[in-house]
């Protein structure tokens, strides 16, 4: 009986966070079945799914077996940081028709990246809306802050307009 031939990349290269899958090829010049096995983290089926605290290099052990002969090699796998979203806070808002609103995020990047914010309608560029005595209502406002990678992120919030009683006009 003669080992597998174990054929592997030298090298994976992943975002730290994804899934990471390994795919082995082997031979066996007498034709048994091969079944692969794997070290550390990587599950049977050759996946990994990573996590945010997993960047960095790390060296995996395969083996290939035909049941009686085996054969390990390595992999590297090199994670790397995946930019994150910036996190946007901002709770609901409640005002009386004729007010002026003025949404004020908090926007945070965890990698201190510069960001932009755009607010969905009736809000202008600015997040800024002037209401009237016909604005009564609610309305679902979305807020969108981009990094500078262009990873982004939204919230809806509601804005929650009331009536205003008007002073009555008299005619005489």
């Amino acid at each position: 009986n003669r080992a597998p031939v174990l054929a592997l990349p030298a090298e994976i290269t992943a975002l730290a966070g994804d899934i990471v899958t390994i795919v082995p090829a082997a031979t066996d010049a007498d034709g048994d079945a091969v079944t692969f096995s794997f070290d550390a983290s990587v599950s049977s089926d050759g996946t990994w799914q990573t996590t945010d605290a997993d960047e960095g290099t790390h060296i995996v052990t395969v083996t290939a077996s035909d049941g009686k002969e085996s054969i390990s090699s390595t992999v590297s796998i090199v994670l790397r940081h995946k930019n994150k979203a910036p996190v946007i806070s901002l709770g609901d808002v409640y005002v009386e028709e004729t007010e002026k609103i003025v949404l004020s995020p908090t926007v945070n990047d965890a990698e201190g990246d510069s960001y932009t914010v755009i607010f969905s309608t009736p809000f202008d560029v600015h997040g800024t809306w002037q209401t009237d005595y016909e604005d009564a209502g609610t309305y679902a406002v979305t807020v969108t802050a981009t990094d500078s990678n262009g990873t982004s992120n939204s919230v809806v919030v509601q804005v929650i307009v009331t009536d205003k009683n008007r002073t009555p006009v008299f005619k005489i």
